[in-house]
Parts: structure tokens; C-alpha cells; sequence
């Protein structure tokens, strides 16, 4: 039992290492993989609030890369680019997704605001 125990400590201890040693860099690419997939997931279900948070730790991610705050290999860079290219590309699609529902909003309240003058206008004709 004993040597089971320490058997499983140490395998615990090992993969706790393993999990830790990963750089700044892994780390910052794992995050970003793991929202673009959210995004891709369920990305069409998100609130406005979620969207906003999203872009919160997106922003921040960005300003410390633009500030070289990680130093990235050739290969990391690539993968970077990748990922901020598909995120970049769904804040766009639901800002338009957002700025196509305000625009048929005011299409639609305009309509009706021009249908209220030509009524009011008929009303002082009779």
C-alpha cells in the first residue's frame, strides 16, 4: 500500500511539474486557442457582457504582445497570427452582426416615423 501511495505522489508531483513548466508564451497561445474555440463553440449564444469580457483579456493579451512582453519563437508567431487572425475576424462578424441589427432597427422606426408625418399630413387635408 505504501509503495502504491508514493507511486501516485510522485506521478502526481511529475505531471503538476509537467503542467507548470510551460512558458509564458505556451501559456498565452493556449489561451487564445481555447477562446477562439469558445467563440467558434458558442460564440453565436454569447451575451453582450460576454463578448465585452472576451474582449477585455483579448485587449490586454494584445497590449502586452505589442509591448514584447513574451519573447515568441519564429514558429509561436505564426500560431499567434493564426489565432489573432480567427478572434480578430469574430469580434468583426459580431460587431456587424450588432451594426446590422441597430441599422434594420432605425430602418424600421424610420419607416414608421415617415408613415406618422404622411398620416398627420392627410389628417389636415380632410
Amino acid at each position: 500500500m505504501k509503495h502504491y501511495l508514493r507511486t501516485l505522489l510522485v506521478a502526481l508531483v511529475a505531471v503538476m511539474l509537467l503542467v507548470s513548466c510551460k512558458s509564458k508564451e505556451e501559456r498565452v497561445l493556449d489561451r487564445l486557442q481555447t477562446m477562439s474555440e469558445q467563440i467558434q463553440k458558442n460564440g453565436d449564444n454569447f451575451s453582450k457582457e460576454d463578448w465585452e469580457k472576451l474582449y477585455k483579456e483579448y485587449s490586454d493579451i494584445h497590449a502586452k504582445i505589442l509591448n514584447k512582453e513574451y519573447n515568441f519563437t519564429d514558429e509561436q508567431m505564426r500560431e499567434l497570427g493564426k489565432l489573432e487572425g480567427k478572434i480578430g475576424k469574430a469580434f468583426v462578424k459580431h460587431s456587424m452582426s450588432d451594426f446590422g441589427k441597430a441599422a434594420d432597427e432605425l430602418i424600421k422606426k424610420g419607416s414608421e416615423f415617415l408613415k406618422g408625418i404622411l398620416e398627420s399630413d392627410e389628417d389636415k387635408e380632410e
